[in-house]
């Protein structure tokens, strides 16, 4: 039984602290990878494995068939499990894997000391709790007690308890429907340091002080600030000293062959990179002027407006740069394409 009440205060500690969990696996690097590639999705959820998920949702759901347990107030049988039962699920921020838990959010780059920190304050806060029930109850009274913490807490926050695949897009309106957080940027992540539960969880516990995170908050944007700052400056210069003058040498071959032989397919192609051309021209004006705007913004706001503005800009003008890439001739070509590269090597 105990194996089941701690699985349980992991459980109530990441569903009641889920921005803070998101916010400790954060950097800007790791909003290109969740949801892709194996990273798990944006959204906090934990997957238990079918065994032990039956035998959690069985204590609140007496109904629900669990092959392993019984639970009727009294008494509380738990099988023995297979050492690994769980399916794996790569698709799950969080999860159980036999014998252990995984938090899969956090890339490479990322400290493991801010994601330990979350864990350790989270879990041990609500082991607290756990602990200050248990000892008000006389010693003959606490198995009942323990029964009775896992019903109210696995009822109260078996809504972050998922199993499915987390790249499905359904899963993004079950999880809305369920009242999950889906915090899709570092920018909005950096808001848990700001968030009164969070400050409140590591003032109680002497971890940090309101100042020191807010602290850490601006800090953050700081950093976000600068790492996008510099996408943006690389990405552009790729655009404007590469992209544009390669398509450029591209019209140009189309110009000449049109000039020779007026065809109506030449004219039609030739038109068709004119009109992406002045759009890529367009875009990356429009964002190399946002950002000298934005520079002039409150840090806050220069950050938000990168977050959103910024970043779909870029993808706009990523998306078009690659559908005219594939319009350049080989003679044309700025960048190594992947026959070259393995041709190279």
């Amino acid at each position: 039984m105990r194996f089941l009440l701690f699985v349980t205060a992991v459980i109530e500690a990441v569903d009641t602290y889920q921005n803070l969990f998101r916010y400790s696996a954060s950097n800007p690097g790791n909003d290109y990878r969740l949801g892709a590639g194996e990273a798990p999705p944006s959204i906090i959820s934990l997957t238990m494995g079918n065994t032990v998920d039956a035998v959690l949702r069985n204590i609140v759901h007496p109904e629900i068939s669990c092959p392993t347990c019984t639970f009727d107030g009294k008494v509380n049988f738990f099988e023995n499990i297979p050492y690994d039962d769980s399916d794996r699920n790569r698709t799950s921020p969080f999860a159980f894997t036999g014998n252990k838990f995984e938090f899969r959010m956090p890339g490479s780059s990322k400290a493991a000391s801010e994601a330990n920190i979350a864990l350790n304050a989270a879990v041990g806060h609500v082991l607290g709790e756990y602990a200050d029930r248990l000892e008000a109850v006389d010693k003959e009274g606490r198995d009942d007690e323990m029964r009775l913490i896992m019903k109210e807490s696995l009822t109260k926050h078996e809504r972050i308890l998922f199993n499915g695949d987390g790249y499905h897009d359904s899963w993004v309106d079950e999880a809305k429907r369920r009242g999950l957080e889906n915090i899709t940027s570092h920018f909005e992540a950096l808001h848990a340091l700001l968030d009164e539960k969070v400050q409140e969880l590591f003032i109680s516990h002497d971890i940090y002080t309101k100042v020191e995170m807010e602290a850490l908050y601006e800090i953050g944007l700081e950093e976000y600030i600068h790492i996008r700052t510099v996408e943006m400056r690389t990405f552009l210069s790729m655009i404007e000293t590469q992209m544009i003058p390669a398509i450029v040498k591209e019209m140009t071959t189309w110009g000449q062959a049109v000039h020779f032989s007026n065809t109506k397919a030449l004219k039609e192609h030739l038109y068709t990179l004119e009109e992406q051309f002045e759009q890529l021209v367009a875009g990356a004006k429009e964002l190399r002027e946002g950002m000298e705007a934005w520079e002039k913004e409150s840090t806050e706001e220069q950050a938000k407006k990168i977050s959103t503005i910024g970043y779909e800009k870029m993808k706009a003008i990523r998306a078009l740069s690659d559908r005219l890439e594939n319009q350049i001739s080989e003679d044309n070509k700025p960048f190594p394409n992947y026959d070259d590269i393995f041709i190279s090597i």
